[in-house]
C-alpha cells in the first residue's frame, strides 16, 4: 500500500480531494476544495470507537468493516457514479490510515487511479500551522483605522472591486465583532477552519502588491494577518495624516458619530431585509398549496 501513498505537496495533482471522515470531523475543518464522502457516518464512528474500547478491537474492526463496506457502496452508486475512466482522486482521513485506506484500495480496485494522503488530515494540519508562521510576514500591510461604522468594510469591498488585495479578517471569521456579532445566514467556522481559509487567502496575493486589511484604534491596533496567526504585533503608528513605522502604512478614517450610528442603522435594516426574504418566500410558497 505504500506505493499508494503521496505527500502533502501533491495536492494540486488530481482531480478531486476526498475527505472520508465523518460530517462533523470535515465541518470542522478539511482541505479547500475537498468533498466529504464518509466511509463511517458520525454515529458509527462512535459506536466502533466504544466498541474498541469496551469489547474488543477485533469486533470493533469487524463491526467498522460492514459499515465502511456499506458506506463505500452507497458512495459508488451515487457520489462516484459518473466519475469517468481516467479520474484521479486523493484520499484522506484523519491521519493517512484504515478510513483512507480502504476508500483508495477499492477505488484503485475499480479501476480509477486513486491515492492516499500520508499522514491524512494531521499532515495538512501541521503545513498549515508551518505556513501561519511563515505568510502573513512577506507581505506588506494597509491598515484601515477607524471605529465601528466608519465604512472599513465597504472600503475593502471597493478595493476588491478595483482589483486590490484586501483581506478581510471578519468576512473569513463570518464575524464582526462584539458589538455587531455574526454574520447574518453564515454559520461562523471553526478556529481550524478559519486558520485554513486565511492560508488559502495568503497563499492567492501577490507579494509584490499591498495586502489591505481593517485595523482599530491605536490603543487596540494589532497587525492583522499575525493577529490571527497568533504571532507578535507589528510596530505600525495611528494618526491622521500620521506614518507607520518599516514598511506598513496606516490610514485613518474619522466619521461623526451620528453618521457612524445612521450607517450601522441602514445596514442592520438591509440585513433584517435580506433574512426576511427566505421566510416571505416559505409562507407565500405554502399559501399556494
Amino acid at each position: 500500500m505504500k506505493n499508494l501513498l503521496v505527500s502533502i505537496d501533491r495536492l494540486g495533482d488530481f482531480d478531486e480531494i476526498v475527505d472520508v471522515r465523518t460530517p462533523l470531523e470535515f465541518a470542522e475543518d478539511h482541505i479547500p476544495g475537498a468533498i466529504n464522502a464518509p466511509v463511517l457516518s458520525n454515529e458509527e464512528r462512535v459506536i466502533v470507537g466504544t466498541m474498541y474500547k469496551q469489547v474488543s478491537p477485533f469486533e470493533a474492526t469487524r463491526v467498522g468493516a460492514a459499515m465502511v463496506a456499506r458506506n463505500i457502496a452507497m458512495h459508488l452508486d451515487t457520489l462516484f457514479a459518473d466519475k469517468p475512466r481516467n479520474w484521479r482522486s486523493l484520499i484522506y482521513c484523519w491521519r493517512g490510515g484504515k478510513r483512507s485506506g480502504s476508500m483508495a484500495t477499492w477505488l484503485n480496485l475499480i479501476g480509477w487511479q486513486a491515492r492516499q494522503l500520508d499522514g491524512g488530515y494531521k499532515s495538512y494540519r501541521r503545513e498549515v500551522i508551518e505556513r501561519l508562521g511563515a505568510l502573513p510576514g512577506r507581505f506588506r500591510y494597509v491598515v484601515l483605522i477607524g471605529h465601528t461604522g466608519s465604512g472599513k468594510t465597504r472600503l475593502l469591498q471597493a478595493l476588491r472591486a478595483a482589483g486590490a488585495q484586501p483581506l478581510d479578517l471578519e468576512g473569513l471569521a463570518a464575524h464582526r465583532g462584539s458589538l455587531l456579532g455574526a454574520l447574518p445566514g453564515r454559520p461562523q467556522p471553526s478556529q481550524k477552519g478559519f486558520d485554513s481559509a486565511l492560508v488559502e487567502t495568503l497563499a492567492g496575493f501577490d507579494l509584490a502588491k499591498p495586502v489591505f486589511a481593517e485595523g482599530r484604534p491605536a490603543h487596540r491596533l494589532d497587525h492583522p494577518a499575525r493577529c490571527a496567526a497568533r504571532q507578535p504585533a507589528c510596530r505600525v503608528v495611528h494618526g491622521s495624516g500620521g506614518a507607520a513605522r518599516g514598511p506598513h502604512r496606516v490610514f485613518a478614517a474619522g466619521l461623526r458619530a451620528s453618521f457612524r450610528r445612521c450607517r450601522l442603522l441602514q445596514d442592520a435594516v438591509v440585513e433584517a431585509g435580506r433574512a426576511a426574504q427566505p421566510r416571505a418566500r416559505g409562507a407565500l410558497a405554502s399559501a399556494h398549496r
